[in-house]
């Protein structure tokens, strides 16, 4: 799980949201114990809300949600590095951005 490329909303899992969180310095102590998926509508994209809460004690940022974009829809799951590219590069100014990619 720790290298897999989550594809679809269905393959999110308290594993996988423990472990970029943690790996990414967010939560330094704890963990999440239970999240829900909120699709939003996109015709190019497959995007959700991914809310979180954690156990009693967590320490780090614990942010409530996250947003979730997985390219290709149903069409296809390839998307280039373009992407990862234009969110870290043209969204820098974004004033309340965390600025940071799980």
């Amino acid at each position: 799980m720790e290298n897999q490329l989550i594809a679809t909303p269905q393959q999110l899992d308290l594993e996988w949201l423990n472990l970029v969180l943690t790996r990414s310095g967010t939560l330094e102590e704890g963990a999440v114990r239970e999240f829900r998926v909120r699709p939003l509508r996109s015709d190019n994209s497959n995007v959700v809300i991914i809310e979180l809460d954690y156990t009693q004690g967590t320490r780090g940022e614990r942010p409530t949600s996250m947003l979730l974009k997985m390219c290709g829809r149903e069409n296809s799951p390839d998307f280039g590095p373009s992407e990862v590219y234009y969110y870290t590069r043209d969204y820098l100014g974004l004033v309340g951005a965390t600025g940071k990619v799980l």
